[in-house]
């Protein structure tokens, strides 16, 4: 698959954006509930939201000339952004509970005002709920030259049984 856009708007539409392009870009599953079908992407759409939320409220707006990428690529998800993490969290210690040092707290602020964030700190513990209710990979986070990445494994596809 290659697509490839360049969105530069407010934090709002960024969000939105990127939600439209996992909805293009991945394998959508439904499941009938009642009287309906219930219908959810290959990785939780709540995870992928907190991913990008964090990337929003943690980019370091100041690298004017780098922005927050995605890429969707046949075995994972890259959600990556310019900045650094606070010295107090590491990639392996980030999954457990600590305490939010958005870098930008006004952004942060924003978000929460508005109701797109619960609380501070509360992005990565959301993910790894939503991922483990669904019953896929935990993401990992990694840094790579001056950009914080989280990476979401794709679930591998059954092909004997037609089902992921």
């Amino acid at each position: 698959m290659s697509d490839n856009q360049r969105v530069e708007e407010n934090v709002f539409v960024l969000l939105n954006e990127a939600m439209n392009f996992f909805r293009k870009h991945l394998d959508m599953h439904g499941k009938i509930v009642g009287l309906v079908r219930d219908e959810y992407l290959e990785v939780p759409a709540e995870a992928l939201r907190e991913a990008v939320l964090n990337a929003l409220c943690h980019r370091q707006y100041e690298r004017y000339n780098l922005t927050i990428g995605i890429a969707i690529c046949d075995d994972r998800i890259e959600i990556e952004n310019p900045g650094i993490l606070p010295p107090q969290i590491t990639p392996e210690n980030l999954r457990h509970p600590h305490i939010s040092y958005p870098y930008n707290p006004l952004i942060a602020n924003v978000l929460y005002s508005t109701t797109y964030i619960e609380n501070w700190g509360s992005g990565v513990k959301r993910i790894m709920e939503a991922c483990q209710k669904r019953g896929v990979a935990a993401p990992t986070w990694s840094i790579n030259g001056g950009f914080v990445v989280v990476t979401f494994m794709r679930p591998t596809k059954d092909v004997t049984q037609g089902v992921t």
